[in-house]
């Protein structure tokens, strides 16, 4: 890493817990020892049947534990949010940086600070995170809907691949990555993918988690995720 850390102070479960705010993951975490520090402690809950595999740089492999969902608060933004956070061993890093904070939560916090801004003085948005902010402005190039004829019904707490159909802004094939900045899937996530997009149109998989303890609709042509062009 080259510099600084992009890091800060955000409360989880109103306790104060340093964070790297990190525009280069898709995921929030916690680690394992800053959980076990929450009062009370949150409920540990599973994530087998969604058989996950996240990967960091160079490929490796993520191991967690479960996940919990969490209170996130910073000092800029009014209202707090429930939050899912992957629970992840220790290592010498988040020993000191329990919390990773993740673009799931980066655009959101964005989003809510926006009426801030243009209320109260700028001022009030922390360098690192208007940093963390300017960083995720790259313009979508397309986004993907939902081909179903039919409502499909989801389960609570379970997943499903949903196909979709992208559009896309330009007909030059490019990797991109999908993420879920829809207003129509406001109560599940998304799994973000790296996908190969060819053409102006195209399928695209789209895995769903709904965490909640309900079960949900997606309706036809439902705005499922937007998508960006990464650089491999």
């Amino acid at each position: 890493m080259i510099g600084l850390a992009n890091e800060s102070f955000i409360y989880i479960n109103n306790t104060k817990c340093k964070a790297l705010i990190d525009t280069g993951s898709m995921i929030s975490t916690i680690s394992e020892g800053m959980l076990n520090e929450l009062t009370p402690p949150p409920e540990l809950k599973s994530l087998d049947d969604f058989s996950l595999s996240i990967s960091v740089a160079g490929g490796t492999t993520l191991p967690y534990l479960g996940y919990i969902e969490a209170s996130i608060k910073v000092d800029f933004v009014e209202q707090d949010f429930m939050i899912p956070l992957l629970v992840v061993s220790l290592t010498d890093y988040n020993k000191n940086v329990p919390v990773i904070i993740g673009t799931n939560v980066i655009r959101l916090l964005d989003s809510c600070s926006m009426v801030g801004r243009q209320q109260t003085n700028i001022d009030k948005i922390p360098r690192e995170w208007d940093i963390a902010f300017n960083s995720i402005k790259d313009e979508a190039i397309g986004q993907v809907y939902s081909t179903n004829k039919n409502p499909i019904k989801i389960k609570p707490l379970s997943v499903l691949n949903v196909s979709g159909l992208a559009r896309s802004k330009t007909p030059e094939a490019c990797t991109v990555v999908t993420e879920s900045l829809s207003d129509d899937l406001s109560d599940v996530s998304v799994c973000p993918r790296v996908v190969n997009v060819k053409g102006s149109t195209c399928r695209v998989p789209v895995r769903i988690f709904n965490m909640t303890a309900k079960a949900m609709v997606i309706k036809p042509k439902t705005h499922l995720v937007e998508y960006t062009v990464i650089v491999l």
